[in-house]
């Protein structure tokens, strides 16, 4: 096998071998270039799970027993296939692969099945990206080719609100009026009205700054007195991301992919939700404590995680950027005093126990679990 895996090493293609099971058994140099992950990353990790292939019309292809699978096995020849396929960095890429089967018809679970052969598609042709929007943070917008919306009407917070306004419709046209009214509440319909097609002008050149017209956006749609994002563009938004992937960081078996997957989450965070839109009608309450409550959680879970693996001074910090998000986390403060107690730290866990107690004395409508008062009983 090393014999055949030799033939692909210096491909100019991104060769990836799978075997019965869907594992990743080899990931050449181009690979790695291509894609961002080194191949020590990646051997025995579900591709499915790591690629997580669209096709042009943003439908899931990449999935266990994937119809490429499902040929193979019925000794069925695959076609060649044009796929966006996920990169370390987050980004995703526009692909063409095509399979080579490789064990037809053997039972070995661990034989190898496939190599597949990715090569990244001309600019041309990368017209099914992902338009990305970023809101664990300040707002970022990422286009289609992957660059960053960036202009001087960027600056307008009008502008940026009008973009998340859109994308939170899911697709759903909205009346001009609705619109206006929602994100101009205070101004005369009239005068509501005018300050709308002017941010819509403005957005729309943001996005595409070589419009000719901006009634011909590809991102921005008018009809029939309705605005929406353009569904046959695929989009992202980071907060959702982040949802589905602690669910899958969730149910992963292998502790160390576990914690890469968590690991790469807390990379999207980078601050309070929405922190420059706060004042508009496109910030919540309810998203902004969600999306608080999700990053303590991914803190929470990697947290334990480390501590599996026998690594607590790393737990511990993780704990402690839980609680600077939330002083009152109950959970990251029970987590450091059981790491703390048996290590004959008990200075450091009396210290813990007293900042606890300033912060009971201080806030006192909170609510301890018993498990929790009798920690601090032990301590």
């Amino acid at each position: 096998m090393n014999q055949l895996f030799s033939l692909f090493e210096k491909s100019s293609d991104a060769a990836i071998a799978i075997d019965k099971k869907q594992h990743i058994v080899f990931w050449n140099r181009t690979a790695e270039t291509l894609l961002g992950y080194p191949q020590s990353e990646v051997k025995g990790r579900p591709c499915w799970q790591l690629l997580n292939g669209r096709t042009r019309g943003h439908f899931p292809f990449c999935q266990a027993n994937c119809p490429i699978v499902r040929q193979i096995r019925t000794e069925q020849s695959a076609p060649n296939i044009d796929l966006t396929v996920n990169t370390r960095t987050g980004l995703s890429l526009p692909v063409n692969a095509s399979t080579i089967p490789v064990a037809e018809g053997k039972t070995d679970e661990s034989q190898i099945m496939l190599i597949h052969l990715f090569r990244p598609l001309p600019t041309a042709e990368n017209m099914f990206g992902t338009f990305r929007l970023y809101f664990l943070g300040p707002l970022r917008a990422q286009r289609l080719d992957g660059s960053l919306v960036n202009s001087f009407h960027w600056q307008n917070l009008h502008v940026r609100a009008l973009l998340v306004y859109l994308a939170q419709q899911e697709y759903v046209p909205v009346t001009e009026e609705r619109l206006a009214a929602d994100l101009w509440p205070d101004l005369p319909p009239s005068i509501a009205q005018t300050e709308l097609e002017t941010a819509v002008t403005h957005l729309r050149l943001c996005l595409e700054p070589n419009l000719a017209l901006p009634q011909h956006s590809r991102y921005i749609l008018f009809q029939d007195g309705r605005y929406a994002f353009n569904s046959e563009i695929p989009l992202w938004i980071d907060i959702q991301h982040v949802a589905q992937k602690g669910k899958q960081a969730s149910l992963e078996p292998n502790i160390h992919h576990a914690i890469q997957i968590y690991e790469e989450i807390l990379r999207l965070f980078r601050g309070e939700y929405l922190v420059d839109l706060g004042e508009t009608a496109v910030w919540s309450q309810n998203q902004y404590l969600h999306a608080r409550q999700l990053h303590i959680h991914t803190l929470e879970s990697l947290g334990q995680l480390y501590e599996q693996i026998n690594q607590p001074e790393e737990a511990k910090k993780l704990y402690l950027s839980a609680l600077m998000l939330d002083v009152n986390c109950d959970t990251a403060y029970q987590k450091l005093i059981q790491l703390a107690l048996p290590h004959s730290s008990r200075i450091e866990a009396l210290q813990h126990c007293q900042h606890l107690a300033s912060t009971i004395r201080s806030e006192l409508d909170i609510i301890l679990s018993d498990e929790f008062r009798q920690l601090l009983e032990k301590t």
